[in-house]
Parts: structure tokens; sequence; C-alpha cells
């Protein structure tokens, strides 16, 4: 899908919790395969390995963050 797609569907983290490793990406409607499959591409951040799994998918971000909470 390429950088393209990436760019238009402009994903943000939104909320990243460190001591349970989750966290909430924000993007359009027409994007989100675009972010789930790219994230598949990610293999390092400053050194250290990474391996992201999407979870669940919702339509707001309230409803995410309370999907976070009840882990």
């Amino acid at each position: 899908m390429g950088s393209v797609w990436l760019s238009l569907a402009n994903p943000r983290l939104i909320f990243f919790d460190p001591e349970r490793m989750e966290g909430v990406i924000s993007t359009n409607r027409e994007g989100y395969k675009v972010v789930i499959a790219s994230t598949s591409r990610l293999k390092h951040v400053k050194d250290q390995e990474l391996l992201l799994i999407p979870l669940r998918t919702t339509g707001s971000l309230k409803k995410a963050k309370k999907l976070i909470g009840s882990r």
C-alpha cells in the first residue's frame, strides 16, 4: 500500500502505558487497514526488538481507552 496510503491514514499514538506495554493508535476510517498492516513492518525501536499485536479495532477513542482500562 506504500507510504502514500500511510500518510493519508495519518496514524497517531494517543495513549501508551509503559508498565503494561499497551497503547491506542488513532487513524481515520479509510486508513485503519493500512495502519494494521504496517505494524508488521516495525522490528526495532532504539535498538530494542519490537512486536506489535493489534488486539481490537473500535470506532471511538473513548471505547478504545475503556477496553485498555478493563485489562
